[in-house]
């Protein structure tokens, strides 16, 4: 291992059912030696990685041991996956079919390849299918009586995979940059690179008839390449047809869509993202449900819908402007943090979008709840950090439409040692620019408590241009907060009028 953590971080990453077969494993084999699954639960038990601790508890050889158990992680992750996993299966039939070539053993080896082969072609694996044909072409030497007609035709099929895989790659790579250049907000124009593949897709676009001629994986990534360029050509409508086609295309690949769920998430997300742009309010929540009906009976495709939905369903309250029923989706996602086990990054992600919904419905009680979940933890895990300091500012607004001083008090120190732990006290930190807006409002009545809510909110509008990477768009949140305090209108209603 290169680094000190990269035991801790792969332990961090397991789920839940493979963590739950390392331990089964590991205690068949550790019987006489206990150390290794020591070290694991030692690690395991940790929210911020400490050395030290374990230098404490493992005197000796504690770096060999490390790097034994990550060794030993790492096998047990690949033997889990075959029993789930499209893809190891393929990789496992591939290796036995070569073994079994060694062997001589042509006839088993040709049954193993058909097996891999039809795997393969299910989830469109095209380099395992590379691999397979040139298996094929070196025993139909020994199993095929029409060897001349049987090599042919292998190397018709080949060229048909290589083609699919040059669609593949050469879609890839453009989507790539596209999503770079989208991210950074580069002028099209200036950017040589894309000229050359941005007028092939322009060609593309101009014949429809001719998007079907593009091949598997390669025709999902033209699809994302037609969205990305739309969008950033400013055509939101075009977009979200293109990334409906992008969604669309995974109904043909029903068994890749089982082992990269992730990956489909990521198009329904550029979806509904896609939606928001033209207010297409009701094929957003529609593409809410139809994510909610995916669920089967794999416990990290659950956890994984119950995130984004619960996620969608949070933003999509927020972008209507509807106040929903807090109490009973409160006790939602607390039912659903408690039965999936969610990485510490998306429990954040979870409960800042709820506490900011919370705040907007005005239900600062419910706000304060939320944040508390994080910032009053012991150990803040060193994750979300922009999240972590969002929501302390978020806490301290809410905490300042209370009527105790004293409380109030504590909580801009409490604030101000938050920030000062995490090193956001640079005098051009948005952060500390909002904390001093906040702070200078506490000793203010009447006029100049309204005068003061008229700064914040011009300071607030006038700073877009000036800071970056502001955590949980606290700004905006910012502004309506203070146009509320400033016309009395419920903030909900203010987003519905934006």
């Amino acid at each position: 291992m290169k680094q000190k953590e990269d035991l801790f971080h792969l332990i961090q990453s397991m789920t839940k059912s493979e963590k739950r077969y390392f331990t089964i494993e590991a205690n068949k084999w550790s019987k006489n030696d206990t150390r290794y699954l020591e070290l694991y639960h030692q690690i395991n038990g940790m929210k911020v990685y400490d050395e030290e601790k374990l230098k404490q508890r493992f005197p000796r050889n504690l770096s060999t041991d490390k790097n034994y158990l990550y060794e030993a992680l790492l096998k047990n992750i690949r033997d889990f996956s075959r029993n789930s996993s499209c893809f190891a299966r393929i990789r496992e039939l591939i290796f036995d079919a070569k073994n079994l070539y060694k062997r001589g053993l042509y006839s088993q080896v040709e049954n193993r390849l058909a097996d891999a082969k039809s795997l393969a072609e299910e989830v469109g694996d095209h380099l395992a299918l590379l691999e397979i044909n040139r298996l094929e072409t070196f025993i139909s030497w020994y199993t095929n009586k029409d060897f001349i007609a049987h090599i042919k035709s292998l190397f018709q099929e080949r060229k048909l995979i290589e083609r699919k895989l040059q669609d593949e790659f050469q879609y890839t790579e453009l989507s790539y940059l596209l999503s770079i250049a989208f991210k950074k907000e580069m002028d099209l124009d200036d950017t040589p690179e894309l000229r050359g593949p941005l007028e092939s897709l322009e060609l593309l676009s101009s014949h429809p008839d001719q998007l079907d001629e593009v091949t598997d994986h390669g025709q999902r990534r033209l699809f994302q390449c037609l969205a990305i360029q739309a969008q950033m050509s400013g055509d939101h409508i075009t977009a979200a047809r293109y990334f409906e086609k992008t969604v669309d295309w995974w109904k043909g690949f029903k068994k890749y869509k089982e082992e990269e769920f992730s990956r489909y998430i990521v198009d329904v997300s550029n979806l509904i993202n896609a939606y928001y742009k033209i207010d297409a309010f009701e094929s957003v929540w529609e593409q809410i449900e139809r994510l909610e009906g995916e669920m089967n009976d794999d416990m990290e495709v659950k956890g994984l819908v119950f995130l984004k939905a619960t996620l969608f369903k949070i933003l999509f309250f927020m972008n209507t402007g509807s106040v929903q029923d807090l109490s009973a989706l409160g006790e939602r996602i607390e039912e659903g943090l408690k039965k999936f086990q969610l990485n510490e990054g998306s429990r954040i992600t979870l409960i800042s979008n709820m506490a900011v919904y919370c705040f907007c419905c005005q239900d600062f009680e419910q706000c304060i709840l939320w944040c508390e979940k994080v910032i009053k933890q012991r150990n803040k895990p060193e994750t979300r950090i922009k999240d972590q300091i969002g929501l302390q500012l978020l806490w301290l607004m809410s905490i300042m439409e209370g009527d105790v001083i004293e409380d109030i008090e504590n909580a801009l120190r409490s604030t101000r040692r938050f920030l000062k732990q995490r090193n956001v006290l640079e005098p051009d930190c948005f952060e500390l620019f909002l904390f001093n807006l906040l702070k200078d409002l506490l000793p203010l009545y009447g006029r100049e408590r309204t005068a003061h809510f008229k700064k914040i909110k011009d300071e607030l509008t006038d700073s877009e241009t000036i800071y970056q990477n502001i955590p949980l768009d606290i700004q905006e949140v910012g502004q309506y907060w203070a146009e509320s305090s400033l016309t009395g209108e419920p903030i909900m209603d203010i987003i519905r009028k934006k």
